[in-house]
């Protein structure tokens, strides 16, 4: 089984999914890790240097690497991946997936500390102007977020983590 995590940038997705992994004994991936590794350079390098198309051409080549595979695993996209209809297709075609939904003013509170990202560094030192960039993201995103399971992304990892294994194997004890 292939669990996906969706969600914007900072929403805990390779935190959650490493968890997950972990407990379900599942391979772990981050797409932007593996983009980073396959390119050799870091992703705002890659957007700073080559542009965004640049960029999601490499993680749809990544995401459809990831899910010919045959094996169990869990998958943390990057938050822009679902943009792409293809990658939509492979995803829901081939995993559960689920989506970190958090609000804007968190995700800025995470993100105003965290490392640098492309799509904020304009925002960076005004943190009202990076809350209204994340909503507009949201906003434009939204509808493709929803092809998952919503998640209540605004809690501890553990805590999310649990609840999509909790999910995960109440859908494959009644497959049984």
């Amino acid at each position: 089984m292939i669990v996906t995590l969706i969600g914007m940038m900072g929403s805990g997705k390779s935190t959650v999914g490493r968890l997950i992994a972990e407990i379900l004994d599942y391979k772990f991936y981050d797409t932007d890790s593996l983009i980073v590794k396959k390119s050799g350079r870091e992703i705002n390098d890659i957007f700073r240097i080559n542009g965004e198309e640049y960029f999601r051409n490499l993680e749809k080549e990544i995401i459809i690497d990831l899910y010919n595979q045959n094996a169990d695993m869990v998958v943390a996209t990057g938050g822009g991946a679902i943009l792409s209809e293809i990658n939509r297709n492979i995803i829901l075609s081939n995993s559960r997936v689920y989506w970190l939904n958090i609000e804007a003013e968190k995700l800025a509170d995470r993100l105003y500390k965290n490392e640098e990202r492309p799509l904020i560094n304009d925002y960076k030192n005004e943190r009202e102007e990076l809350i209204n960039h994340l909503d507009k993201i949201l906003d434009d995103r939204i509808e493709y977020y929803q092809i998952g399971q919503e998640i209540d992304g605004d809690r501890k990892p553990s805590e999310i983590a649990r609840e999509i294994i909790n999910d995960i194997r109440g859908e494959v004890d009644i497959i049984e």
